[in-house]
């Protein structure tokens, strides 16, 4: 079976990088906003850290190879404070300027671009 995997990496201190367990997936964010829709089980990399996301598993490793036994944190946050309001997602809540090329990123991420009229050619750019 060919399973579907992401991996992601927290490298330094700037950013942070959220692992969302949720039930019958897990989601990679930038901030807990993100994901408190879908999940209130979360994974926070450290500096150095890496992890291989499945829809049913999450591996959490140093850059080295170094399996390791991550905290999983249960977030209480009230979700309507965490609003992103009007915006479809929270990076162009963040930095408006951005929206687009994020739409275009996340659609890339998911196999396909999210365009109102899309163009003929689907392929990601070189």
């Amino acid at each position: 079976m060919n399973r579907i995997k992401i991996v992601c990496a927290r490298i330094g201190n700037a950013g942070g990088v959220v692992i969302g367990l949720g039930d019958g997936e897990n989601l990679i964010a930038s901030d807990i906003p993100a994901i408190l829709e879908h999940t209130r089980r979360v994974i926070f990399l450290e500096s150095h850290q890496m992890a291989i996301v499945t829809r049913d598993s999450v591996r959490v490793e140093t850059l080295d190879g170094k399996e390791l036994q991550p905290q999983i944190h249960v977030v209480s946050w009230d979700p309507v404070a965490a609003e992103k309001g009007e915006y479809r997602h929270f990076m162009q809540k963040e930095n408006p300027r951005t929206g687009a090329r994020a739409d275009r990123y996340v659609g890339r991420a998911r196999g396909f671009r999210t365009w109102q009229n899309p163009p003929a050619r689907t392929e990601p750019d070189a």
